[in-house]
């Protein structure tokens, strides 16, 4: 097995919660019949805005009040065409840029968000936070200098700050500076010890550099903090396979399995790596899972294809 057969989904930190800068709902959950009702509000709040835009079409509150009602009940288009004509309005305040941009990454337009992080900056340079989210709008965009170059100054500007040391080093990995990626990380988990993103991404790091011993030791506290994350027994797993740990490996794949009964990866690597030590009919169940689960497109199942043909032989 090479080094790709680890599972590469490097855990981000988010971006300000677009909810906690600017709308204030969603990052916690609502009893059903609590948030039917707080629907409704939302909607006479939109109607009764619509009505003041009616009869005043240039009111920068009115257009900023419903942007944010859209922006609760997830209409990100309403909601940034709306802070669109607040700046038309009032085009010298950097907050409406901010709030635009948070809107464009719920829509997934990471280059209208940098555009509008970009022009906050006309007005205003000393906020990390911008720089941070920047870089996150880059590292979306897979350009992973100029995502480096955003967190640089935010971690300049705040030294503790761990999302842009964590992003940073996955931008430092995507770089294959798996080195520098180790030190983001190490110091990420000196300044949160309590967060599983650091830990699982250093493991990351550690496997591409050879070192599966430091990698398990990342990828067990990891667990210790998240033990219902199937995808770190995953990757913990064909860690413990490159080591050279089979029994420690095939208990991590039958740990994914418990958890998430449709990982076809957990699946195939059981099938396939397991030869020597498992019985024919549990290999041959591990074959007929990830057929089960697979998707038509997975480029491996020819090749669960033929090998079941061969036990029925």
């Amino acid at each position: 097995m090479n080094k790709k057969s680890i599972k590469k989904t490097l855990k981000k930190e988010s971006i300000l919660c677009l909810l906690i800068a600017f709308i204030a709902w969603g990052c916690a959950t609502t009893a059903t019949n609590q948030k039917d009702q707080m629907v409704q509000n939302l909607y006479k709040t939109i109607n009764a805005q619509t009505k003041i835009i009616k009869r005043h079409p240039t009111d920068l509150k009115a257009y900023i009040i419903r942007s944010k009602t859209y922006s609760k009940l997830g209409k990100y288009e309403e909601a940034a065409a709306d802070i669109t004509k607040a700046i038309e309005i009032n085009p010298r305040d950097p907050e409406l840029y901010f709030i635009r941009a948070l809107i464009y990454i719920e829509l997934n337009k990471s280059k209208k968000a940098i555009s509008d992080y970009t022009k906050y900056l006309d007005f205003r340079i000393d906020n990390p936070e911008i720089y941070y989210n920047r870089g996150n709008a880059y590292l979306e965009l897979e350009q992973y200098k100029e995502a480096i170059a955003d967190y640089d100054i935010a971690i300049y500007m705040n030294p503790r700050y761990y999302g842009a040391y964590v992003n940073r080093g996955i931008a430092n990995d995507e770089l294959k500076d798996h080195f520098k990626a180790i030190l983001d990380y190490s110091k990420a988990i000196e300044i949160d010890p309590g967060k599983i993103a650091a830990y699982s991404n250093r493991g990351y790091s550690y496997y591409e550099r050879g070192r599966y011993g430091n990698a398990i030791e990342d990828y067990s506290k990891a667990i210790e903090l998240e033990p219902e994350d199937a995808e770190l027994y995953l990757n913990r797993a064909n860690t413990y396979y490159k080591k050279g740990m089979k029994k420690e490996a095939l208990a991590d794949f039958n740990k994914v399995i418990v958890l998430d009964k449709e990982n076809v990866d957990a699946y195939y690597y059981k099938a396939f790596l397991f030869t020597d030590i498992l019985i024919e009919y549990k290999i041959e169940d591990a074959l007929n899972a990830f057929m089960t689960y697979a998707k038509a497109d997975d480029p491996r199942m020819e090749t669960v294809k033929r090998k079941l043909k061969e036990f029925k032989k």
